[in-house]
């Protein structure tokens, strides 16, 4: 596929999904895609270009609005970069650390951003509870928090929360049991320091249909207390609800 036929295609599917401010980026997209593509390192299943712009650029770009301006990032368990490398590449007035414990899919980003000349995103190689724990100066750091599919949202809340300055932000992407999810995380929201700020229901438009997509958007209001997040088999068989 050459450019221009990437570019009408993410010119429709952008606009489709009301996102159609974005357009000006498709050349960026267009060279994530080709490293996407070309990757030896098997970074998503998702291999038709349509769907890899839907699934992962649109998708991530849902929360692109309720990232503070000139904010410090955090994208934990970001796996071949959804959201950080999409929001790092249309929000070049943050600083984005993508967090995740396989060494291997964080070359993948380093490679994929300089590939894209996106400058502003950098890597981190650390699982989320030891990166966040008591004694490390990155706890209570940074503004924003984004995670996407990482952990049920309880498990989620005790690994991202402690990451957040006081005023800063989790942004949440959830898919359909999203609200089921959000009511069984409500005591960890409260223990780790957040309030609920927003909820963001919508339909993520695809050639294979209607995705339902939540967002929510917690506000860190009070630290977290410092015996979390624990370890993860912790959480896993305790989490907070």
């Amino acid at each position: 596929m050459n450019e221009q036929e990437f570019n009408d295609i993410f010119k429709r599917i952008f606009n489709e999904n009301r996102l159609g401010r974005f357009e000006p980026f498709s050349g960026v997209f267009f060279r994530l895609t080709e490293k996407l593509l070309s990757s030896p390192v098997n970074v998503t299943a998702i291999k038709n270009t349509a769907d890899i712009i839907a699934l992962h650029y649109a998708d991530s770009l849902l929360g692109e609005r309720f990232v503070p301006d000139n904010s410090n990032c955090v994208d934990v368990g970001s796996g071949g970069g959804f959201p950080a490398l999409p929001l790092a590449a249309v929000r070049g007035d943050i600083k984005m650390t993508a967090l995740d414990s396989t060494a291997k899919k964080l070359t993948f980003i380093r490679a994929a951003a300089d590939h894209c000349g996106i400058d502003n995103i950098g890597i981190l190689h650390a699982r989320a509870e030891e990166a966040f724990e008591k004694r490390s100066e990155l706890r209570e750091s940074f503004d924003c928090v984004t995670a996407r599919a990482v952990a049920p949202m309880d498990m989620l809340c005790e690994l991202c929360l402690p990451a957040i300055r006081t005023g800063g932000v989790f942004i949440a992407y959830r898919g359909a049991d999203g609200m089921n999810e959000f009511k069984t995380s409500k005591k960890a929201i409260r223990i780790l320091g957040g309030e609920t700020a927003e909820v963001y229901d919508t339909k993520l438009l695809s050639e294979s249909g209607e995705n339902q997509r939540y967002i929510f958007v917690i506000k860190k209001i009070a630290g977290s207390p410092d015996m979390y997040p624990r370890k993860f088999a912790k959480i896993q068989k305790e989490p907070i609800n």
